[in-house]
């Protein structure tokens, strides 16, 4: 019978050979031939024993079947043997009782008693023929073809002759003195020949006699040395198997010593969930089913035989695509040509309904006859809202729960794309203002709790099909469909009344919130980014002006916009620094877990930008520094100053420097970074460049390309703030990254939230099986700490650990 059927596969990794691990095999064709190599010393033995084995098997056989066959004919010829033994006895029988009935005829003299007895006598005399003939159609050698030769020539005529003169004188003559005669001639002549006759064939008997003894020593010695041949093969069998046992054991032993160092690190996460067997014959009535179908639809096994599928195991269809299971199973039965084939179906029961992934698999016979079906089901459901939990986590911020920024994007991409040239959308900005003094002073639990009671806030002011996202730390958006900026306006206005009349309270203490707001209209063919761009610029103005208001832009007038006052500093700052007046930068250690210690320690650079004794942070300065194009000159003096702070280190430490999306987008800046890269090739193992998550996503050519030329030149790579989206998990193994750094709200979600927590520990054990170490950002705790442990993260980064010091250069 032919039955459909799955096939499994196995994954290895390898760990990139500047990371610590051994090289990948991809990149060495030499380790296949190594590995067949080492096979091969395995096989060979194996193989060759085999084949002695069989040889010797295949030898034995034929010394087998040979002594069997001259085993069979020695038996044959004593069976023969036997055969003429019997009918020498008969015969000399036949003799003794035709003499006894001629001297029983002579002194007879009822005639008619006679006649019977001469009747009996010419019966013998058939009887006597028949078996002479019998017995020369045997097979005969040449000492009894003498002795019958000679009774035929020499004894049986005469004394034949004699006794058929004495019948004739006890049938026909009654003179006593002839009668007389007959008797002395039957004592004196025919009872000698008959002696005669009975000595010679008992010489042919005792012939017959050495003959069976001569066999039956011969086939007791053929036995024997059958016996003994056939222990010698098995002595010699058992030290082939024992021969070639010890070699393969020896040389497995030594492959297992020469690759010790070549040893392979793999985890690999499975969910074994049993699979659910239906058996059903042609009509769809159930024949078999085991114990996880039972336990699907709490019945026993059993119960279910016998029964149509559709009675006991109602389904219904999961989309308009999916047909109920019973209806498949009958197209599958009905087919002329019956193929596997896969559904999802959703189980109706009791309680809540499962869903459930369904395969149904024909039986045929060997003359491709449908015999029946198989169907095995698995439960999903689980896996299912597990999935769609990611899905969602991924296109949303996890504190706050509106839309990321990748999602963000996506959707006003969608809406622009789809709009027609006399529409108009409203794209809001949306700049949280004091709150930095909430996490200052009451740490980062508060500031959480702040922002999501303002995101509920913004939330309420938009329609179910307007679009709000959280995109910074404390920065919102809000894409308002089918609105004129006007509408928009008035929108945001009443967020702004909102937001003044509230009053954040945490632990006794009052804290004042507000917004600055930019506003920029959308119209057809005009790209997001550079709608996004003004009504960013139009969030700095509302800034300068004092915030707690709105500004709008257009897209146009960006572009002839003065810059702000504000904006201006800030650029004349960039440049003092990007000449003669240095740039600070500090390090953040990434603490390795006890599996790492020898791995080379790895820090995480960030500029700042002096202002007397102040240093402002990168988010103060570096959207002034995307919109005048100063970002790939900022990336290049921290690469430069990164390379000569390694000149003051012996212990192979590693800098990870966070590159702006600009200088990717860049090719003067990006080609500059690696000419740098070229210049220092000794240290350039040394330095990590990190790529945020958003930036790969929006710009994956560029960046993927980067990424490559990166490696080429020796350093490390890493992907930033990776925000947990299982999705785009096909792309990491084929950048071909070092390092994965998960969010960091993420991760301090995962110590309170066990659906987070797996998710955080999918995204590890996905990372270790693509050979990618894995690092946690924002650790604050020691209970944190611990999960991510637990869970085996390579690194840790956060407060808890360690804070950025400044770096000497």
């Amino acid at each position: 019978m032919i039955i459909g059927g799955w096939n499994f596969h196995a994954l290895r990794f390898f760990r990139p050979s500047h990371m610590g691990g051994k090289p990948k095999r991809g990149e060495d064709p030499r380790g296949d031939i190594r590995m067949a190599v080492r096979r091969s010393k395995v096989m060979v033995p194996l193989l060759g024993g085999f084949v002695v084995l069989l040889t010797v098997m295949v030898g034995m056989w034929g010394y087998n079947y040979k002594t069997s066959e001259a085993l069979i004919g020695t038996l044959q010829g004593s069976m023969t043997t036997v055969h003429k033994m019997h009918i020498i006895s008969e015969l000399m029988e036949v003799i003794r009782a035709r003499t006894r009935i001629a001297a029983v005829m002579l002194d007879e003299n009822d005639v008619f008693e006679n006649d019977r007895r001469k009747m009996e006598l010419d019966g013998l005399a058939n009887r006597f023929i028949t078996l002479r003939s019998e017995l020369l159609k045997l097979p005969l050698d040449q000492v009894e073809k003498r002795i019958l030769h000679d009774l035929s020539t020499n004894v049986i005529p005469t004394t034949v002759k004699s006794l058929q003169e004495v019948i004739e004188v006890a049938l026909w003559v009654e003179d006593s003195a002839l009668r007389d005669a007959a008797r002395r001639k039957l004592f004196n002549t025919v009872q000698p020949g008959q002696g005669q006759v009975i000595d010679h064939f008992m010489q042919f008997q005792t012939h017959l006699e050495t003959q069976i003894t001569q066999a039956t020593a011969v086939t007791i010695s053929s036995y024997r040395t059958n016996l003994h041949s056939q222990l010698l093969v098995l002595l010699l069998v058992l030290l082939v198997v024992l021969l070639t046992s010890y070699i393969t054991m020896r040389r497995v032993m030594g492959i297992e010593s020469t690759l010790h160092y070549e040893k392979e690190r793999a985890q690999i996460t499975l969910i074994s969930i049993a699979d659910g067997v239906i058996t059903t014959d042609t009509e769809g009535y159930i024949q078999d089913a085991n114990k996880v179908v039972g336990a699907l639809l709490g019945h026993k096994p059993a119960s279910l035989i016998g029964k149509q599928l559709e009675q006991v195991f109602p389904t219904r269809a999961r989309d308009e695509e999916s047909p109920p299971l019973h209806e498949d199973l009958k197209t599958l039965l009905s087919s002329a040509t019956p193929q596997s084939m896969n559904t999802m179906v959703v189980l109706e029961s009791d309680g809540d309904d499962l869903l459930l992934d369904a395969t149904l698999s024909p039986v045929q016979s060997s003359e491709g006859v449908v015999l029946g079906a198989i169907i095995t089901v698995k439960d999903v459901t689980e896996q299912q809202r597990m999935s769609e939990k990611i899905r969602y986590q991924a296109r949303h911020d996890h504190l706050t729960g509106l839309y990321n920024r990748h999602a963000f994007a996506d959707l006003c991409r969608e809406s622009m794309e789809a709009m027609k040239a006399d529409e108009v959308h409203c794209l809001c900005v949306i700049d949280l203002d004091r709150f930095k003094a909430i996490n200052d002073t009451c740490g980062h639990k508060a500031g959480d709790m702040a922002l999501k009671q303002i995101s509920t806030m913004i939330q309420g002011c938009v329609r179910k099909y307007d679009y709000a996202a959280r995109i910074g730390g404390d920065e919102f958006t809000i894409f308002l469909a089918d609105c004129s900026q006007a509408d928009g306006v008035k929108v945001m206005e009443k967020l702004l009344e909102q937001v003044q009349d509230y009053r954040f309270l945490w632990e006794g203490q009052q804290f004042n919130l507000g917004f600055s707001i930019g506003i920029c209209e959308i119209h057809f063919q005009v790209p997001f980014e550079k709608s996004f761009q003004a009504a960013d610029a139009a969030v700095f103005q509302a800034k300068d002006d004092g915030r707690m208001c709105i500004r709008t832009r257009t897209v146009e007038s960006n572009l002839l916009e003065t810059p702000t006052k504000e904006e201006t500093n800030w650029v004349g700052r960039l440049h003092r620094v990007l000449g003669v007046e240095p740039l600070a930068l500090v390090a953040q250690r990434m603490v390795p877990s006890p599996s790492m210690q020898d791995h080379p320690p790895l820090y995480e650079i960030f500029m700042r930008l002096p202002d007397g004794e102040k240093h402002h942070p990168p988010n103060a300065f570096l959207p002034t520094a995307e919109r005048h194009g100063l970002t790939g000159d900022l990336d290049y003096k921290v690469l430069k100053m990164a390379l000569d702070n390694l000149l003051l280190h012996s212990d192979g430490r590693i800098y990870s420097i966070n590159l702006s999306a600009k200088t990717l987008e860049d090719k003067a800046s990006s080609a500059a970074l690696l000419a740098l890269l070229a210049a220092h090739p000794k240290r350039a193992k040394q330095i990590c460049f990190e790529i945020d998550e958003n930036t790969l996503i929006n710009n994956m050519e560029v960046c993927s390309q980067f990424l490559f030329e990166v490696k080429q030149h020796g350093a490390v790579t890493a992907l930033d703030n990776y925000g947990g989206s299982l999705g785009n998990c096909l792309y990491l193994e084929q950048l071909g990254l070092d390092i994965l750094k998960v969010d960091g709200q993420l991760v301090q979600q995962a110590k309170n939230k066990l659906s987070t927590r797996t998710v955080v520990s999918s995204i590890h054990n996905i990372s270790h099986s693509m050979n990618i170490l894995t690092v946690a950002k924002h650790v604050e705790d020691a209970e944190l700490a611990a999960q991510l442990l637990t869970i085996g993260f390579d690194f840790q980064q956060g407060f808890y650990y360690a804070k950025p010091e400044p770096l000497m250069v």
